[in-house]
């Protein structure tokens, strides 16, 4: 994987997907590192107050049935003039600012990631499933549990949800 998390972090922090926005830019970047990577990509279109919206799932491993689903969304919340955190990644020190660093988008770089990092020693596929517009109302993971079959055989399959 081109970066490492923190860079990944800033990365997805510089593409504003706070309410009102879409998240297709920056499905569209995940997309093609995920399939950079060799990850089997599935981009599923919705829409929310009239914004077109994407979730994305990523499978590493295979067809058959998943052993791990990491799970999260790639909204932010809604930002106002007083806040720090703004879609420009500022680090002080240690300390990196940006809306979205801690939920959701540095989970998100985390999990590409590990998925990166693990893509090739699998005993099980792994699924990235990341979902649109979850600060306002869990629309995009709604769509993705009406939509049967998308996630795969999850039958036996753990889930983490890097909130």
């Amino acid at each position: 994987m081109r970066g490492d998390v923190v860079t990944w972090t800033e990365r997805l922090v510089s593409v504003d997907t706070a309410p009102g926005l879409s998240t297709n830019p920056l499905v569209q970047l995940l997309a093609d590192e995920a399939r950079r990577l060799g990850g089997e990509v599935s981009v599923q279109d919705g829409a929310h107050d009239g914004v077109p919206q994407q979730n994305l799932i990523v499978r590493f491993g295979g067809e058959g049935p998943a052993g791990l689903v990491l799970a999260g969304h790639i909204d932010t919340v809604p930002w106002s003039k007083g806040q720090r955190a703004t879609a420009t990644p500022e680090r002080a020190g240690a300390t990196l600012y940006g809306r979205g660093t801690c939920d959701m988008k540095g989970a998100v770089a985390a999990q590409l990631h590990a998925a990166a990092a693990r893509r090739h020693d699998l005993s099980r596929p792994l699924v990235l499933c990341w979902t649109y517009a979850e600060e306002v109302g869990c629309h995009g993971a709604v769509a993705v549990v009406n939509q049967a079959g998308l996630l795969g055989d999850l039958s036996d399959a753990r889930c983490i949800v890097g909130e």
